[in-house]
């Protein structure tokens, strides 16, 4: 398992992008439209249509980026926060799947195919 450094502003940065989220997924739909994923207005237009898809992207990448590598390498937990404790399985490039728990601020996972394990980079807790 290879252990990496980020900067500390990224995080900081990607944890009020992400409650900012959270505040926002926990308001009800919109009234009016037949999908409960449409939102009410806050930025554009209504129903807010895309703010959830939105959500879902910034904590995908908060657990994984992936590397524009030849090896398909990918960063785990590039700006998860240590308080947060997290039980995630996530796809990365190359058919590759991870499996694991961030608990308390230590992290386990386990990558199949194992040949992958290689590519898969964990950060520090943050």
């Amino acid at each position: 398992i290879v252990i990496m450094e980020l900067h500390p502003l990224i995080t900081t940065e990607s944890n009020v992008t992400v409650m900012i989220k959270v505040a926002r997924a926990s308001l009800a739909p919109a009234t009016g439209y037949r999908f409960p994923a449409f939102m009410p207005h806050l930025q554009d237009y209504e129903p807010s249509a895309d703010h959830l898809g939105m959500f879902s992207a910034a904590v995908t990448y908060m657990i994984l980026q992936p590397v524009d590598d030849a090896a398909g390498s990918a960063v785990l937990l590039p700006s998860w926060p240590c308080e947060w404790d997290l039980d995630f399985k996530v796809v990365a490039p190359r058919n590759t799947v991870i499996d694991g728990t961030l608990v308390g601020g230590k992290l386990t996972y386990t990558v199949t195919p194992t040949t992958r394990e290689s590519s898969i980079k964990a950060l520090r807790c943050q």
